[in-house]
């Protein structure tokens, strides 16, 4: 049965008593201990001067610093190995593993899917990040998050975007009057609603069984793009449908026929 640890007052108890001139099996008597305890405790202060409680050795660890080195070269060779393989190499159980192992710094986890970069990519990408990042630090308390001389400002690019139809015949000596389409996603309705039946009908009337083709030709809008780079750009749409029908009333039969 294990017996109960003295405590240092104890210990110091009976060492006094002895000092004192009272023998060990009186003292074990006043104290109500075992004669072998007290015999024990006279012993060790006699011999070693011990009057104090010793903490026990702890338990030998299950593997040695140079086991415990190894393994971490193991995780740190193949970093895939399961928690039983490696506990069967060392001949230990898996929790004594897994303690050292998480003495070692190490934890499982979950690996994250990410391509796999070369050392080129990364270099470019890590460029491209720091080349192109835009945040701007300061110094703030927090309640001071939208204090004018902590907020970064931006500016509005004001890009105006028209979508317009136009056409030209085949010969050259003809062009369709302008159409502005509305803004968004254009469907096989609305193409027929604002071009087919309003312009191009009336513009262009084919004979059954004719060869001749109407051409559409992207220059001409190349040729638009490039007058209109010479005018002072609107933010207003009205203003800019207006200098677009002047670019496109501009455009002469010359111009026309060059581009057939």
């Amino acid at each position: 049965m294990r017996t109960r640890t003295l405590s240092n007052h104890e210990r110091g108890v009976i060492i006094e008593l002895r000092n004192a001139g009272i023998k060990s099996g009186r003292i074990a008597k006043l104290l109500r201990m075992l004669c072998s305890t007290v015999s024990t405790v006279l012993i060790k202060w006699k011999k070693f001067g011990l009057n104090t409680t010793q903490k026990p050795k702890p338990r030998p660890p299950k593997l040695s610093n140079c086991t415990v080195r190894d393994l971490a070269r193991l995780v740190r060779r193949d970093c895939r190995l399961n928690l039983v393989s490696i506990a069967e190499s060392f001949g230990v159980h898996r929790n004594t593993i897994r303690k050292h192992i998480r003495q070692l710094g190490f934890g499982g986890r979950v690996a994250v899917r990410k391509p796999f970069l070369s050392v080129i990519h990364r270099k470019k990408r890590l460029t491209f990040g720091r080349k192109d990042s835009q945040r701007i630090r300061v110094w703030r308390k927090s309640h001071e998050k939208y204090v004018d001389q902590c907020l970064a400002p931006t500016f509005k690019l004001g890009r105006t975007s028209v979508m317009v139809w136009g056409a030209l015949n085949f010969t050259g000596f003809d062009k369709s009057p302008l159409v502005f389409l509305p803004k968004g996603e254009q469907t096989t309705i609305s193409f027929v609603e604002h071009v087919y039946d309003s312009v191009l009908c009336g513009f262009y009337f084919m004979q059954d069984a004719s060869h001749e083709l109407l051409l559409l030709e992207d220059n001409l809008w190349k040729t638009m793009k490039n007058k209109l780079r010479y005018y002072k750009r609107s933010s207003k749409k009205e203003e800019m449908r207006a200098l677009i029908q002047v670019i496109w009333n501009g455009i002469s039969l010359e111009q026309l026929q060059r581009l057939i």
